[in-house]
């Protein structure tokens, strides 16, 4: 995003007398929505690194991982529409209500980014399913689409920073390739891991644990 940037404003000096007013606004935006991404870029940047150093430490609390699901859901109804894909929620029989310890505004990063990404690779009239499974011990957590699905020789490197595996997302002004290596280190924090599972043409599934809330 800085080179384009550069790029456009070095254009906008040598031409000024030359463009008119909407290429000039054409370059403007262009401009301002580099500076939206390089934004961005940044922030995630200084996130990941904290989180690689251990600079920041779980403020863990009981909450419930199906409210928040719920509530995420709800944010993303209006970007689902756009592209007419639609969400899914289950969760255990009579489990609805259990808790789970952890931060909350991590996993909700975590959850986040999972959604954005699903909301990427998920066609048109797909479909994304946010389930929940529990154990004695345990709350499972799966984001999954029915999207095009990862090559397997992709899968190792998918939570590296800046893994792009489908070049046309590199063209997304939103996309940095850091969101999921920071669903990772956040879940490390949580002593936590992620795996995925993914078919050709069929879908992606995402999946890890937290700890169940023990009231003792």
């Amino acid at each position: 995003p800085l080179a384009v940037i550069h790029g456009y404003i070095e254009t906008l000096m040598m031409k000024k007398n030359e463009l008119g007013e909407a290429e000039k606004d054409k370059y403007l935006n262009i401009i301002l929505e580099s500076t939206v991404k390089l934004r961005k870029l940044v922030d995630e940047l200084f996130e990941l690194s904290k989180l690689e150093a251990r600079q920041i430490t779980p403020k863990k609390e009981p909450f419930s991982i199906q409210e928040l699901i719920n509530d995420l859901v709800q944010k993303y109804q209006v970007l689902a529409k756009e592209k007419n894909i639609t969400f899914q929620t289950s969760t255990s029989a009579n489990q609805s209500n259990s808790l789970v310890y952890a931060d909350v505004s991590l996993i909700e990063r975590v959850l986040q980014n999972l959604i954005d990404n699903a909301l990427k690779f998920t066609p048109s009239n797909g479909q994304i399913t946010l389930q929940t499974d529990h154990s004695k011990d345990f709350v499972e957590i799966n984001v999954s689409d029915n999207g095009p699905g990862i090559p397997k020789e992709q899968v190792p490197f998918i939570f590296d920073r800046y893994h792009i595996g489908d070049k046309r997302i590199s063209l997304d002004k939103n996309n940095t390739g850091l969101g999921l290596a920071i669903v990772k280190k956040i879940l490390e924090i949580h002593d936590a891991t992620i795996e995925l599972t993914s078919r050709l043409h069929q879908g992606t599934t995402f999946k890890f644990h937290l700890p169940q809330y023990q009231n003792s």
